[in-house]
């Protein structure tokens, strides 16, 4: 819940099924749905601070 990410690779994250929101250091968020894909280049802070309670949540992540 306090921990941020900060990653030495960029990460493609295609949300299967559900729904989240990306929050990042900035104050910036993203709203991801099913189907919905996002770019988090390297070393960019950011977290997962919601996701659905009423739906599975499932992530492809691609760390490259």
């Amino acid at each position: 819940e306090t921990g941020w990410y900060d990653q030495e690779q960029d990460e493609w994250v295609l949300l299967v099924s559900g729904a989240a929101m990306i929050a990042y250091e900035d104050g910036t968020l993203t709203e991801l749905g099913a189907g919905d894909y996002l770019l988090i280049p390297a070393n960019t802070r950011h977290r997962v601070s919601w996701t659905d309670p009423d739906v599975d949540t499932v992530w492809l992540a691609v760390h490259y």
